[in-house]
């Protein structure tokens, strides 16, 4: 830096190459610097040392995200398993009278022998996706006589299949179709109208005196219906039932 005779101003211009950092220029009067330009020109080049290498710095140094970062999803619940029903017999639900309004009178003798037809039935082992199967008979005063079996929707036990004849297996030979079927009218006190009784997933029903159509439930998986037609006494009748190839086919009972 230096100071002109006719212009009391000294300029001084800081460079560095060959990198690309801005050029400083600084300018003073004579008269400010006193007559020490030397040191205002380190102090002012030491302060520009000072800028550049900030400057420096900031060329490479990481940029630091702010993002508030996503919060991460609750993991999805395990889904409930299914609960298992035990392998044994249930209570007898009794039907409400009051659900079969007039229905005819129910013969003791018919629905024991009608019980026993029923649980004679060709149905060997029973699982979840066969369905409904169903047995109507009509006495002699022309009443139905309801009786099915079938595994309950969505039920799951100790065992893949059960015996229709014996649904707890042959150590539990005392509970039967026949026996199922027949409590469900001795056990209930409403006029002899009926109830059913779950035994592991199988259901087991009778209905007496019901009109019309069979239950909703009938002719499911199995497909079809057997029916028999009292002629005279219950021991001596002829029906039909259902056959090993989903037909029907007539059976005579002497």
């Amino acid at each position: 830096m230096a100071c002109d005779a006719n212009d009391r101003t000294a300029t001084s211009t800081l460079t560095e190459t060959p990198r690309e950092y801005p050029t400083a220029t600084v300018t003073a009067t004579c008269g400010e610097m006193g007559r020490q330009p030397d040191s205002v020109i380190s102090s002012i080049a030491s302060q520009f040392l000072l800028d550049e290498a900030s400057w420096d710095l900031g060329r490479f140094m990481p940029t630091t995200s702010t993002a508030t970062p996503s919060p991460t999803p609750p993991p999805n619940p395990s889904p409930t398993p299914t609960p298992i029903t035990p392998l044994t017999r249930g209570p007898i639900k009794c039907f409400n009278e009051a659900d079969f309004p007039g229905h005819a009178d129910i013969q003791p003798d018919d629905q024991d022998a009608f019980s026993r037809d029923f649980s004679a039935l060709n149905i060997d082992t029973i699982g979840p996706d066969d369905g409904s199967f169903p047995y109507r008979v009509k006495d002699s005063h022309g009443v139905f006589y309801d009786y099915r079996v079938e595994w309950v929707a969505g039920c799951v036990t100790t065992v893949e299949r059960q015996d229709f004849r014996f649904p707890l297996g042959m150590s539990q030979s005392l509970i039967t179709a026949y026996l199922l079927v027949r409590e469900d009218y001795t056990k209930c006190n409403n006029g002899g109208v009926g109830g059913s009784c779950q035994v592991g997933c199988l259901l087991y029903t009778f209905e007496g005196g019901r009109g019309g159509q069979v239950a909703d439930s009938i002719d499911q998986g199995f497909g079809q219906l057997a029916v028999a037609q009292s002629q005279s006494a219950p021991s001596n009748h002829s029906h039909y039932v259902a056959g090993e190839d989903g037909g029907i086919v007539i059976d005579d009972l002497k």
